[in-house]
């Protein structure tokens, strides 16, 4: 039995948007302010659109064509690493500040890696 690529970057991604999106519902209720309740509802809504990108949804490829391929999904969690990584410094309590600097570390990594695996294995990592 071959190793899959397909299944790994599928299981990452959807474990991406959940610590992610952990984040940001822990974060909303940890400061109440307007500018705190936008930054995690955007948080949210940017890393619920990969959830339906790892199962090929149509209008998810129509409408968010950089998410397509691993590359663009790379940088588009990158993008969001580094979010959570600047977001962390704002949280007063130690606990949300902790989580938020670890996931903001592990989407760039995850971004990062990626784009490497694009470069290095192709298409063969994309799923079907």
């Amino acid at each position: 039995m071959a190793f899959d690529k397909a299944i790994v970057t599928k299981f990452t991604t959807l474990a991406v948007a959940a610590i992610t999106i952990g984040v940001a519902v822990w974060g909303f209720f940890s400061e109440l302010s307007v500018n705190n309740g936008f930054n995690c509802f955007n948080l949210v809504i940017l890393s619920m659109v990969l959830l339906p990108s790892e199962f090929q949804v149509k209008w998810i490829q129509d409408g968010f064509g950089l998410i397509d391929n691993l590359f663009g999904r790379g940088l588009y969690i990158f993008f969001i690493g580094s979010w959570v990584f600047g977001l962390h410094s704002r949280y007063g309590e130690d606990g949300i500040r902790t989580y938020a600097f670890v996931v903001g570390i592990i989407d760039l990594c995850v971004g990062v890696l990626y784009v490497i695996f694009y470069f290095t294995f192709g298409e063969s990592v994309q799923s079907k």
